[in-house]
């Protein structure tokens, strides 16, 4: 066993393969006494944290994995109770289904304080095109509109 001469008083640096081992083992013996408490036995997904993304090119067919599905082609869900499966997937869409609403068609009255605003307004106003908006006037445009009209001279015109 070599020392590094850097360390100053701190442990010494092991060079040697078989401590290694021996550290490796036991750090290996200590992840295996917890290894069966990690164990998930039912992965999912959280409905909450779903983002709907676009189909990618290599989109499967879910109507046809449906079809192998019922056909036995394929091994579904992760559970053999066909009961538990069902609710389970029903939940599942509900929940993604409520993340697509607005906050009014989920609750029928605000849940905070700033939600409160405009919560029970029903009209809505209708957005302007770019037709709508008028040409305004003012004491200047008017001025001269009126000294158009009575000399027919443009009054911004350079003579």
């Amino acid at each position: 066993m070599t020392t590094n001469p850097n360390t100053k008083g701190l442990a010494p640096k092991l060079e040697n393969q078989v401590h290694k081992d021996i550290i490796h083992g036991e750090t290996i013996r200590k992840e295996m006494r917890y290894a069966d408490k990690n164990i998930m036995k039912h992965f999912q997904l959280n409905p909450h944290n779903v983002y709907i993304l676009p189909e990618k090119p290599n989109y499967i067919n879910p109507t046809k994995r449906q079809n192998e599905l019922l056909k036995g082609q394929l091994s579904g869900g992760y559970t053999e109770d066909p009961v538990e499966e069902a609710f389970s997937n029903e939940k599942i869409q509900k929940t993604l289904r409520s993340k697509e609403l607005v906050p009014r068609q989920k609750a029928f009255v605000p849940m905070t304080a700033s939600q409160e605003i405009g919560w029970f307004n029903t009209t809505m106003q209708r957005p302007k095109s770019a037709k709508d908006h008028k040409l305004k006037s003012n004491p200047i445009t008017k001025f001269a509109s009126d000294y158009y009209d009575l000399t027919k001279i443009n009054p911004f015109t350079i003579r």
